[in-house]
C-alpha cells in the first residue's frame, strides 16, 4: 500500500510537501503542493492507498496522562477533566485527541488543540485537493528514540523535538532551555528529516482525527442510496408519532447514561477515591500526585501556555530543581505584568513567587519560582 504523507508548512504561502512511502518505509516520490493550483490529484497507484497530514505542532501540545484504557467515552472525559486542570483557561473550545492504550496503566499521548485550528488544517488540506484519512502532529509523527535521548529536527527558526514522553515543537531558543541536560540527535531539515517524518507518521502515534472530526464512513449512492431512502421514508410515513416517541426517549436514555458515564470516568480515573470523598476534591489530589511524579512536564507546559499572554514577554533561564521549583528568568517590559503570568499559571495549580528582578537596557529581568500550590 501506497501511504501519502503531507507536510503541512507552517507559513500558509508556501507549498506543502507530499511524500510518497511504500511499504517498506521508503520514499518513492516527493511534490510539492500549492493552494489555488490546478487540482492535484494523488498519482495513481496499482493498490489501496492512504493519506496522513502531517501539522505544525506548536499549537498541538502533547501530555502523556494515565487514562482509562476500555471506554473511550470515560477516557476523554478523564482527559478533559485533566487538562482543564493543567492548563490555563476552559477545556471546552479544546478538541482532544487520545493515542491508543499500551496497557492498563501505561501512561499515553494526549494532544489538545483549538477546534478552530482543526478547522483551518482540513481547510488546508482540500484547498490542497486532497482528501485526509489521519492527522498527526509533527513532534508526534517523529518515531520515538529507543533511548532516554531526545531526537530534534531542524525547521528554520523552529525545534520539533520527539523524547520518551515528550513531543513539541518551539522556538530554538526555547527548546534549547527545555532540552539543555538531555541527549540529543539533531536532524537538519531535508530528506533525513523528511525520511523521519514519513516512517513514524505511516503508523503515527496519534490521530487527530477522533471524535467531532473523526471521518465518517462513505455513504451508499446509486440504486442502493435510492433503496434505503424509500425504507427511510415509509417507516416515517407509517410511524411519525412513533418515531418521535423513539427519539425522545433515546435522548432522555442517552443524557441519563451521560451522567452516569462521568460519574463512572472518575471512578475509572480515580479508583482510589473513597465514596464520601467529592469527585472534584478527588481530581484535585490526584492531579496533585500527577505533578509531584511529572513536576517539570506540568510546569513547563503551562509556563509555556501562561507567558505568549504577556506581550513581548522572553525566557531567558529556564532551571527545574530537586524540591520540585522550576526557576525561571523572564524579560520583560513592566512590573505589574508578572500578575498576568500569575494568575494564567494558577489556572493550572501552579504558584508564582518572584525572587528578584533587575532592570537592564530598559527591561525587567525577574527570577521567578514557580510551584504547586498548597494543598487546601
Amino acid at each position: 500500500m501506497i501511504t501519502y504523507i503531507v507536510l503541512l508548512p507552517q507559513n500558509p504561502d508556501a507549498p506543502a510537501l507530499r511524500l510518497s512511502v511504500g511499504d517498506d518505509g521508503r520514499v518513492v516520490a516527493r511534490e510539492r503542493l500549492r493552494s489555488g493550483d490546478t487540482a492535484a490529484p494523488q498519482p495513481a497507484a496499482a493498490g489501496p492507498t492512504r493519506t496522513v497530514l502531517v501539522v505544525p505542532g506548536t499549537q498541538a501540545p502533547a501530555l502523556w496522562l494515565e487514562l482509562p484504557a476500555r471506554n473511550p467515552v470515560q477516557a476523554l472525559a478523564a482527559a478533559r477533566a485533566l487538562i482543564a486542570e493543567r492548563l490555563a483557561g476552559s477545556s471546552e473550545a479544546l478538541h482532544i485527541a487520545i493515542a491508543a492504550a499500551a496497557g492498563d496503566d501505561a501512561p499515553r499521548p494526549v494532544v489538545a488543540v483549538e477546534r478552530t485550528l482543526m478547522t483551518y488544517w482540513l481547510g488546508r488540506a482540500a484547498e490542497l485537493g486532497i482528501i485526509v484519512d489521519a492527522m498527526v502532529p509533527d513532534h508526534l509523527a517523529l518515531p520515538a528514540p529507543d533511548d532516554d535521548g531526545v531526537v530534534v529536527v531542524v525547521d528554520g527558526d523552529e525545534r520539533i523535538v520527539r523524547g520518551p514522553r515528550l513531543a513539541f515543537r518551539s522556538e530554538a531558543a526555547l527548546a534549547a532551555l527545555v532540552l539543555e541536560e538531555w541527549a540529543q540527535q539533531v536532524v537538519e531539515a531535508g530528506p533525513q528529516a523528511e525520511a523521519l517524518l514519513a516512517a513514524g507518521a505511516r503508523q503515527p502515534a496519534i490521530d487527530l482525527l477522533q471524535y467531532d472530526f473523526a471521518r465518517t464512513p462513505a455513504q451508499p449512492r446509486g440504486a442502493r442510496a435510492w433503496r434505503r431512502a424509500a425504507v427511510l421514508a415509509a417507516l416515517l410515513a407509517l410511524s411519525p408519532l412513533l418515531l418521535w416517541s423513539a427519539d425522545a426517549l433515546r435522548h432522555t436514555l442517552a443524557a441519563r447514561a451521560l451522567e452516569a458515564q462521568v460519574a463512572v470516568a472518575v471512578d475509572a480515573a480515580l479508583p482510589g477515591r473513597a465514596p464520601a470523598q467529592p469527585p472534584l476534591a478527588a481530581a484535585r489530589a490526584a492531579l496533585r500526585q500527577a505533578q509531584a511524579r511529572d513536576g517539570f512536564a506540568h510546569a513547563a507546559t503551562a509556563l509555556f501556555a501562561a507567558v505568549p499572554r504577556v506581550e513581548g514577554a522572553q525566557l531567558d533561564r529556564l532551571f527545574y530543581g530537586e524540591d520540585g521549583t522550576l526557576r525561571v528568568t523572564l524579560s520583560h517590559a513592566r512590573a505589574d505584568e508578572l500578575d498576568v503570568l500569575r494568575d494564567a499559571l494558577a489556572g493550572g495549580g501552579l504558584a508564582l513567587q518572584p525572587a528578584g528582578t533587575r532592570r537592564t537596557d530598559g527591561r525587567l529581568h525577574s527570577e521567578l519560582e514557580i510551584l504547586p500550590e498548597p494543598a487546601p
